[in-house]
């Protein structure tokens, strides 16, 4: 039973991931603050997919076991 040890290095690679996205947006906003506006809500809407991901992954798991 190792999905959700997957799964939590795969969460960890999706914050990474928004990390980066957030940092490359400050960069390449520092004369748009639309592209900086559409980073952030990207990051939101990844962060609240993987929010429910999480919580039906918990469920799973816990009918599993």
């Amino acid at each position: 039973m190792n999905n959700y040890r997957i799964a939590g290095f795969l969460k960890i690679l999706m914050i990474w991931i928004i990390v980066m996205t957030a940092l490359t947006g400050i960069y390449a906003a520092s004369g748009s603050g639309l592209t900086l506006l559409i980073g952030v809500i990207f990051s939101w809407l990844v962060a609240g997919a993987m929010y429910v991901q999480d919580k039906q992954l918990k469920k799973i798991w816990n009918d599993n076991n």
